[in-house]
């Protein structure tokens, strides 16, 4: 019952720790510590300067409050929330301190930077990585949207159609209209009648291929991986892991360390993908080798040759930065292309129901004269 409790707080904190509420956290912190400033002392300034954000009624209800005798007031911005949990937790690194308001991605990288002493360059890449997925994801929905959208209207044309107009026009035999004809009647008689499961099947759809991002394993797994929009994910992760790797690499860390702190962080999907990696590494391997020995197409098959060749290298924790890094924008841009694409798509065929749907009424109200 606790750890159900400590579940439900969890994603009730992550919910109200918004993205672009994250972005502004990792901003602030990334400057203060650039400026010099500690942790604690950066964590201290962000929980006073936040907190102080409160319109007149959120201050008047703080004051009835303490009035009151409440040990808490009752409005709180989140930020000032959050760092106010990394003061009560400042003896845990800030990954941990933050782990039930960060998505797990963020906690990889701010522990990542953490752990190799450089916590500004990680705030900094938090918060990028926080802005792309936030306009990777947006753009996906947008591009879904507006032919859903259009869906939507056909469906309720086509249960117009079978309810209204089909039994106004006592129309009992369609084996007299054309097939295009009747296959807009069938549709339109099937809607009808199953209308409830036109509305619930996609959305339980959608619903399912959202959790699977981040919890199906296994070898169909790889299969989807080369499928939006798990092929998306397979790239951010991909992403993430190379610049946390990296990042760890930096700090000294041997190969195998780096991996069981990032899979200690993980999702099931890339802790998966990790632990296949550290089998490789205790075989001989590099971390390229092992990857392409593992048969998951992790992080990408494009990535896997430079892994293999830059793994010996001296510079390859500096060069996989910046690799990982640059790989983030490129997957912005392919996402940002395949939503046009899929956008056009979508729109092209709603638009042909449309015009079936206009030859169809027009074939009937002739017919009907005759």
């Amino acid at each position: 019952m606790n750890d159900l409790v400590r579940y439900l707080n969890a994603r009730a904190r992550r919910k109200a720790f918004k993205r672009e509420q994250r972005i502004d956290f990792y901003r602030a912190m990334y400057l203060y510590q650039r400026a010099g400033a500690r942790k604690l002392e950066t964590l201290r300034k962000l929980a006073d300067t936040f907190g102080a954000h409160l319109s007149a009624g959120q201050r008047m209800a703080n004051r009835m409050a303490a009035l009151l005798g409440a040990k808490r007031p009752p409005f709180v911005p989140t930020i000032a929330k959050v760092a106010q949990t990394g003061i009560l937790h400042s003896n845990l690194p800030l990954s941990e301190a933050l782990r039930e308001w960060l998505p797990s991605a963020e906690c990889a990288i701010l522990a990542a930077g953490e752990s190799s002493g450089n916590l500004a360059q990680a705030c900094q890449m938090a918060g990028k990585f926080a802005r792309q997925q936030g306009g990777m994801w947006r753009q996906i929905i947008g591009a879904f949207a507006y032919p859903l959208f259009l869906i939507l209207g056909l469906m309720g044309i086509l249960y117009m159609i079978a309810g209204v107009v089909l039994p106004s026009m006592e129309i009992t035999r369609t084996d007299t209209y054309s097939p295009l004809t009747q296959l807009t009647i069938f549709a339109a008689q099937s809607v009808h009648d199953y209308w409830l499961l036109a509305i619930t099947v996609p959305i339980l759809l959608a619903i399912g291929i959202t959790l699977s991002l981040p919890r199906w394993c296994g070898g169909w797994r790889t299969k989807a991986d080369r499928f939006a929009p798990w092929s998306f994910y397979r790239r951010i992760q991909g992403a993430l892991f190379l610049y946390s790797f990296a990042v760890l690499q930096k700090s000294g860390l041997p190969l195998q360390g780096a991996l069981a702190i990032l899979a200690s962080t993980a999702t099931p999907y890339l802790k998966s993908r990790i632990n296949a990696a550290m089998y490789g590494v205790r075989q001989g391997y590099n971390l390229g080798e092992s990857f392409r020995h593992a048969g998951h197409e992790f992080p990408d098959w494009e990535a896997l040759p430079v892994l293999e060749s830059m793994s010996s290298q001296s510079g390859f924790a500096d060069a996989l930065i910046e690799y990982a890094e640059n790989w983030l924008d490129d997957t912005t841009y392919f996402i940002e292309k395949y939503s046009k694409r899929a956008n056009s798509i979508g729109t092209v065929w709603v638009l042909l129901w449309i015009a079936l749907l206009m030859s169809t009424i027009f074939e009937l109200i002739s017919m009907s004269f005759r």
